[in-house]
């Protein structure tokens, strides 16, 4: 009786074991099927095109009680450009997850021709330059869907900050003077992008960003002579912009 009890006992203790490691298997694994593979830290680089649409209006030149109405024109292009970014995505329910990024596009766009015209001045003078955006951060916040596991679309929402660079070349009577500017812009980003895993963490993505600078307002002069009187007329001039970009590259999930 002694040795039925002992067995039986040994029988339990082992069943009460094999059923702890089912459920311990089965809450593992439901624990691994919970997480999506985009989940944590990873960086990413891509490598795309960019189209810069510069913005620039100029107020009346002025001097004394005298206004002279100005125009202007900016020759926009299209340049190779690149993109490097960190980010963290974290699943908050099912399929979704929400994660941030931090953006650099440190490539300079080529220079932006522009040329400003003022009508009927009382000497020739002419104002032309270039604009040339020397690279942007960006700070997002990346809301995301699990479409398979696999496979993952976000969106890109964010504050962008950036210098762009202004350079002017005024000839006048009194010769050619040549100046330069940094113009510290910041505005808004808008993105959305798709990521495949390839291997393991290694990730293909391709992404598409708009984003909007603020404008920025500067004083400028030019030495004019008026009635055999050597003055200085003044307008001045707002300098803004956008730029998009479409990218492609590869990523790391740490």
């Amino acid at each position: 009786m002694y040795k039925f009890k002992s067995i039986a006992h040994i029988k339990l203790r082992s069943f009460i074991k094999t059923i702890g490691r089912l459920v311990l298997l089965l809450l593992t694994s439901s624990a691994l099927h919970a997480e999506s593979q985009f989940e944590g830290f990873y960086e990413q680089a891509g490598i795309g095109f960019t189209k810069t649409n510069f913005n620039l209006t100029t107020t009346p030149l002025t001097v004394s009680t005298y206004s002279f109405p100005t125009s202007t024109s900016v020759n926009n292009t299209t340049n190779l450009s690149g993109e490097l970014s960190a980010g963290y995505f974290k699943t908050i329910k099912n399929n979704f997850l929400l994660g941030l990024m931090v953006d650099a596009h440190p490539f300079a766009s080529p220079t932006n021709d522009f040329g400003v015209s003022i009508a009927t001045t009382p000497t020739a003078s002419t104002v032309s330059g270039g604009l040339k955006n020397q690279g942007n951060a960006a700070l997002n916040l990346t809301p995301a869907w699990e479409i398979t596991t696999e496979s993952l679309a976000y969106l890109k929402l964010g504050y962008v900050w950036g210098t762009i660079q202004k350079n002017t070349t005024l000839t006048s009577t009194s010769g050619v003077t040549t100046s330069t500017q940094s113009l510290n812009l910041t505005g808004t980003n808008f993105g959305f992008g798709f990521k495949r895993i390839i291997d393991n963490q290694l990730f293909a993505f391709t992404e598409i960003n708009i984003v909007y600078k603020n404008d920025s307002t500067q004083a400028n002069a030019i030495p004019i002579t008026l009635a055999k009187n050597s003055l200085t007329a003044n307008y001045s001039a707002t300098a803004g912009g956008s730029y998009y970009n479409a990218l492609v590259g590869l990523g790391y999930r740490f």
